[in-house]
């Protein structure tokens, strides 16, 4: 999964909004509980994650053509988790390779199309990008 939406906050119900969601989760976190098995630090939210794309992490424009797809298609759902109580945020997490090796490649530029900018801002979702 190399795109993902995460919807959270510190208030947020997340197993009984997903108990009436058509969203199928990849993640479900909840507040106070351990980030992982190995991890001391806890979760300071409850909420969950989705896969937007499971496009390769060198293809970025699939990705985002893949998540503009997602976001059309589950428009109904984010509306209702836009509005649902104890939501605090959510953002598109787009993780792609880091094209810059010094050598051959100095400068990295990506493009975020008009189309994919208005549906998160229809929603209320923030754009994230974790290049690695």
């Amino acid at each position: 999964m190399s795109c993902v939406l995460r919807i959270g906050g510190p208030d947020f119900a997340v197993d009984a909004y997903l108990k009436q969601s058509t969203l199928l989760p990849h993640d479900v976190f909840r507040k106070g509980e351990r980030r992982s098995k190995t991890s001391s630090k806890i979760h300071e939210d409850s909420g969950f994650t989705v896969t937007a794309s499971d496009a390769d992490f060198d293809n970025l424009p699939d990705q985002i053509n893949d998540t503009i797809s997602f976001l059309r298609k589950h428009s109904s759902e984010l509306t209702k988790l836009k509005n649902f109580p104890g939501v605090a945020g959510m953002r598109v997490d787009f993780g792609f390779n880091n094209r810059m090796n010094g050598e051959t490649c100095v400068v990295q530029v990506d493009v975020f199309p008009a189309e994919l900018l208005k549906l998160c801002g229809e929603f209320g979702i923030d754009l994230m990008i974790s290049q690695y």
